[in-house]
Parts: C-alpha cells; sequence; structure tokens
C-alpha cells in the first residue's frame, strides 16, 4: 500500500489555489478591461456592422471595428483603459454610444430606434434622451449663427438657460443613482464645458466675422464663475465640450495678452498661444491641445514654427501617443526646406536655424557676407527691421539702452543683431547713422520678399527673436526692446 504524505497534498493543493487565484485574477482583470456590445438589427441593408472609436480625440486614426451582421446580429468586444464616446453604425446610420471597462451592453435597433439592456443600459438610454432634446444646444452650426446675430448678453443669457435646463433633465432623471461615476462626470463635463466654450467662442467668433481690428472682451462679470471651473482636467478629455473649451480659451487669453488686438500674423499669433498653453495647461489636456493645434495651424504657418509645435510636443509626449499622428500628418510640412547642403538639412531638423548666406541672404555694412551661424557661443537678440519702418525705428532708442545697461561681461556674451529687410542698401545705412544703431548690422535686401522674411514667415516688423548659444531659435516671437523684462528672457540663456 503506498502512503501519501499530507505535507506533499498540502503543497500540492496551495500550488493549484495559488495557479487558480492567479488564472482568475488574469481573467477578472481582462474582464474589467473590456466592455462588450452586441445586438440585433432590423431591416437589413447591410452585411456588416462598425464601432468606431477615436483614442485620441484627434479625427485622425480613428479605429474602426467591422463585424458581419449573421442573421442581423452583431457582437463587439473592445479594449478599454476608461469611458468614451463610441460611434455604432448600422444601416448608415450612426448611434452614439457611451462605453466603459466592464459594460455588457445588448442593442435592439430598429431602423433608427434603439432598446438598450444589460451593463450600461440606464446610462445610454439617458444619453439618447439628452441628445434628442439638446441636439441643438451642441450644434456649432446652430449656436455660431445666433452668436454673429445676438449682444454678448442675451446669448449668454440664452447659453445660461440652456444649462440649467440640461442640468435639471440629469439631476431629476429617475435612473441618475444608477449612473456610474465616470458617466455622471462625462454628462456633468459637457453641461459645464459647453457653457463656457460658447462664451469664449463669442468675441472670437464675433471679431473674425468682421475687419477690424479690434477683439471686443467679455465683460469681467462673466467671468466670475470661471474660478470654479476645473482648468486642467484630463478625465474631461472624452468630452467635446471640454475639447472646444480648451481651444476657446487659449485664444481668448493670449487675445487679452496682447491687448485684445488682432494678430495680423499667423505665426506670431500661433507662438503666443504655444506661449500661453505652456503656462497654464498640464498633463493630458496640454498634449491633446498641442497636438490639436499643430494639425489645426500645419497648413497656415511656415515649417519652422510646425516644427516649433512638434518639439514641443516631443517633449512631453513621453509615451509617443500624438506624435506619430503629428508625424504622419505634418511632415511633409515640416520637411519644407530651401537650404541644398546636407549638414544644413541637418540643423534645419533640429529647429536649429543657422544659415549659409543662400539661405537668407545676408551682408554687412562693408558686403561681406554673414550667416547666423557665426554666432555660435553667444546668445542673440534678433532685431527684424527697415528703415522706412515706423515702429521699428520707434524701438530702437529702447535697444540702444538696453545695450548699455549691459555690464562688460555680458557684452561679450549677447549679440545684437540687426536684420534689416531695406531694399535700397543706401537707405539701410542712413538709417543706421541717423538712429545710431549699436550691433551688427547685416541686410536682407527685397523688403517684404526677401529671404529672411520668406524663410521665418514674417509678416509685420519690427520682429524679434532671440537665438541660444547653440544656435536655435528659442523664442520667435521675442518681447520688444521696450519691455524691461526682455533682459530677464536674455540672461536666462546666457547662464545655460
Amino acid at each position: 500500500m503506498k502512503i501519501v504524505h499530507t505535507s506533499l497534498v498540502r503543497k500540492n493543493i496551495c500550488a493549484f489555489l495559488i495557479l487558480l487565484a492567479v488564472l482568475l485574477n488574469s481573467f477578472m482583470s481582462n474582464a474589467q478591461n473590456t466592455a462588450t456590445i452586441s445586438g440585433t438589427v432590423e431591416p437589413l441593408t447591410t452585411i456588416s456592422a462598425q464601432l468606431a472609436i477615436d483614442r485620441l480625440h484627434l479625427g485622425k486614426k480613428i479605429e474602426i471595428n467591422s463585424a458581419e451582421l449573421k442573421n442581423g446580429e452583431f457582437h463587439f468586444t473592445i479594449n478599454l483603459d476608461h469611458g468614451y464616446l463610441v460611434e455604432l453604425t448600422t444601416n448608415n446610420i450612426q448611434h452614439k454610444i457611451y462605453l466603459e471597462p466592464g459594460d455588457n451592453l445588448q442593442l435592439q435597433i430598429k431602423d433608427s430606434a434603439v432598446i438598450f439592456s444589460g451593463k450600461g443600459a440606464e446610462q445610454n438610454f439617458f444619453l439618447k434622451k439628452f441628445y434628442r432634446q439638446f441636439k441643438n444646444d451642441f450644434d456649432d452650426s446652430v449656436q455660431f449663427p445666433k452668436i454673429l446675430s445676438s449682444g454678448v448678453d442675451v446669448f449668454e443669457m440664452s447659453i445660461f438657460d440652456n444649462r440649467k435646463k440640461q442640468n435639471d433633465l440629469f439631476k431629476n432623471d429617475p435612473d441618475k443613482n444608477k449612473f456610474s461615476s465616470s458617466f455622471t462626470a462625462f454628462i456633468q463635463n459637457m453641461i459645464s464645458y459647453r457653457y463656457w466654450n460658447l462664451m469664449f467662442a463669442y468675441p472670437i467668433i464675433t471679431a473674425n466675422s468682421n475687419k477690424g481690428l479690434i477683439v471686443n472682451g467679455l465683460p469681467t462679470v462673466m467671468l466670475d464663475g470661471l474660478i470654479r471651473v476645473q482648468l486642467n482636467n484630463d478625465s474631461a478629455l472624452i468630452s467635446e465640450s471640454y475639447r472646444e473649451f480648451l481651444k476657446y480659451y487659449v485664444i481668448y487669453f493670449t487675445s487679452q495678452a496682447n491687448g485684445f488686438n488682432k494678430f495680423t500674423d499667423f505665426s506670431i499669433s500661433a507662438d503666443k498661444k504655444l506661449t500661453l498653453a505652456k503656462e497654464r495647461l498640464k498633463g493630458e489636456a496640454y498634449k491633446f491641445w498641442l497636438a490639436k493645434f499643430t494639425l489645426e495651424e500645419c497648413g497656415r504657418v511656415g515649417p519652422f514654427l510646425i516644427k516649433k509645435l512638434y518639439t514641443s510636443l516631443m517633449e512631453v509626449d513621453k509615451e509617443a501617443r500624438y506624435t506619430p499622428v503629428i508625424n504622419e500628418q505634418c511632415g511633409e510640412r515640416m520637411a519644407m526646406k530651401e537650404e541644398k547642403k546636407p549638414e544644413e538639412k541637418k540643423a534645419r531638423a533640429n529647429t536649429n536655424v543657422s544659415k549659409g548666406n543662400d539661405e537668407l541672404d545676408l551682408t554687412d555694412v562693408d558686403g561681406k557676407h554673414v550667416s547666423l551661424s557665426d554666432f555660435k557661443g553667444k546668445v542673440v537678440y534678433i532685431d527684424f527691421w527697415a528703415s522706412w519702418c515706423g515702429p521699428c525705428r520707434m524701438m530702437m532708442p529702447y535697444s540702444k539702452k538696453m545695450h548699455e545697461d549691459l555690464n562688460d561681461k555680458q557684452k561679450k556674451q549677447i549679440v545684437f543683431l540687426y536684420i534689416s529687410i531695406d531694399g535700397d542698401a543706401a537707405s539701410w545705412k542712413k538709417g543706421i547713422q541717423d538712429l545710431g544703431i549699436q550691433g551688427v548690422n547685416v541686410n536682407s535686401p527685397g523688403n517684404w520678399s526677401s529671404k529672411a522674411c520668406k524663410y521665418f514667415q514674417i509678416n509685420s516688423i519690427p520682429r524679434y527673436m532671440i537665438m541660444n548659444k547653440k544656435g536655435d531659435i528659442v523664442d520667435s516671437n521675442a518681447k520688444r526692446p521696450a519691455d524691461p523684462s526682455v533682459l530677464d528672457d536674455l540672461m536666462k540663456y546666457v547662464v545655460e
């Protein structure tokens, strides 16, 4: 008779229980990170159903899942890390569905009518009711014409009333206690941020509709409630209301920083928006805003600034979620180069703009060719000007004082480079003499057709830039000499 030691039995049982626990834990983990959506479709006019999910919310690289309709039935299992608004298409009719990990949603679709059951049913029934009742409130093609036909007070009252009605529908829903915390937050964010999205859109839409050069800021009293609004809210990115709020928030406060004067140069405008967004946005909200903004600006600003936006995104997008999409969509624009030398191409790709003379066509007062690469190892404050430019001439005394305020050691590290776009060399040289300009003077002839203007996308002067010791343009729209803090900006790069 064979004797089995009880200790060995215990070990085997323990090993089996551990293995079972691991398997159960793996099963539960997978179940918690997936959602299923299935159902039936009547009548059958197509052979498949599609489930679309835009995980990055960029409108690019949308994930499309397709399932064959077998006897009118479909089934999808999708991996989710959090809740998403997805789009189900059957018989060429789109249905917006809210899905979150763990959902097991069943749909009975007949024409455009839908009956929900299963886990997540109550939430989607409410969502459908909400969209049906407030469709126009979330439709820009309806709201923007109202902006153009209403005074700001009247428009604010209308969207205030809309927000109250939307909140009332949510608060009074009989199934509200069955909603998940993430779905509740989704609805609340959709309501709250839509109000603020439209508030900040109002002055921008009205300003863009006229030829004036002024943006009318919102009355201060209308911004009192903004203090209670969470600006950086990564979990709200699934809501289009929040994404559009970020867009118009940045536009509005960039305009405010510019004295509510319209920008006449797309590149300056984009650069200023980037600066403000860097200061105020954080985390995933900033990454998304920057990726979306780069996509939108890709076709209308110069390659230099697109590369700057892309480089800024690379610095924060460590997981490379957004950068591959931006590179695919804007790579051709970023690759637009005028130089022919391989070493110059490499420098440009790194946003280093130390150019040869064929690039910017720079010559000094003695006719000697000058390149930005000549100034490597120095911090360079670049002043684009012309002798015929009144505002440029007004800044020269301030520039002269900046130079004089530097001590001898600082003067050895900072170069004041004046790039004139004068088409007439005699006028340029006379301007230098009349204004007593101190620093390095070069000319890129041709006025607005000069190579410097074309390369840097300069449409207005004076224009100022800062180049660091490596030869990188670190501020393509630097402060004017009249701003006392510009010296502080320069010193940051002196001590690098």
